[in-house]
């Protein structure tokens, strides 16, 4: 199946991340090359993070990241996501999370492109 959406050079934020760590200062920076995403993403709480995972068209993506915290706390988790574009023409991911380790818990987020 052809992708349908793809994240390279494509930079987000969170709009909505009630029980995680990113907030609208963190950015999330992609970049795609065919099914495999990779990605960083730093600001607010998150001193500096790493992305790695892989989109399944048309519109899912599965990702792990890791992080070390601004209280240099080293965190990592898995996540699934939906992208879907939106009346702008701008992608959302809307997320289900969980920590895997460093923290414990999980959570929604939504994340909009900028």
């Amino acid at each position: 199946m052809e992708n349908v959406f793809n994240l390279d050079k494509r930079r987000f934020k969170a709009l909505a991340n009630a029980s995680g760590l990113s907030n609208s200062e963190t950015i999330f920076s992609y970049r795609q090359n065919g099914n495999l995403i990779t990605g960083e993403y730093q600001g607010g709480e998150i001193e500096f993070g790493n992305i790695i995972g892989k989109y399944i068209p048309p519109q899912t993506i599965e990702l792990c990241f890791q992080c070390k915290t601004k209280d240099h706390e080293i965190l990592s988790g898995k996540s699934k996501g939906t992208i879907q574009k939106n009346s702008s023409g701008k992608l959302n991911i809307s997320f289900n999370w969980q920590w895997l380790s460093g923290a414990e818990g999980s959570g929604e987020s939504y994340y909009e492109e900028i």
